[in-house]
């Protein structure tokens, strides 16, 4: 699953022409924020959705017994084999690409789409895990961690030139 995550904040935009004209290389701004987010994705998965407004919807009956059965517990945790959350959280299945100018991200896990979009004919409800609103852009938080990433950066920069 790799979406387009815009940011229309025109301060960050602002911030980012700028650091990048100082600096020529926006990695280390983009490095630093990928580990950002990958850790409040995994905030958000251990609080099921709470933290961003979107608490996850509870099992069906026949796909919690099932569950039950496996796994012991019938969470609606998205947790089956833990692939899922370990991509989104940046291990194995985690997704980067990364250059001077550009960043994109997320995971390599083939039913990672189902559960952030959920799947209406098969039963399967929304359980949005990235972190975006419903017009792919990043949350309030994360643009607030952004504008302050680059003007710290920024602000380290322009001292030494």
């Amino acid at each position: 699953m790799s979406d387009i995550i815009e940011v229309e904040n025109k301060q960050v935009i602002q911030m980012l022409y700028y650091y990048k004209k100082l600096s020529g290389d926006l990695q280390p701004i983009f490095n630093d924020f990928e580990k950002y987010y990958q850790k409040k994705i995994g905030d958000n998965w251990d609080m099921k959705g709470t933290p961003y407004g979107l608490k996850w919807e509870g099992l069906t009956p026949n796909y919690k017994a099932y569950k039950k059965k496996r796994l012991g517990h019938a969470s609606a945790d998205l947790i089956l084999t833990g692939a899922l959350k370990t991509a989104a959280t940046g291990g194995a299945g985690w997704i980067s690409n990364k250059t001077g100018t550009s960043f994109e991200f997320g995971v390599d896990i083939p039913y990672a789409k189902d559960h952030q979009y959920g799947l209406p004919l098969n039963n399967l409800p929304q359980r949005p895990f990235f972190l975006m609103n419903d017009n792919k852009n990043l949350p309030g938080e994360a643009t607030n961690y952004l504008i302050n990433a680059v003007t710290k950066a920024y602000n380290e920069i322009k001292d030494k030139i």
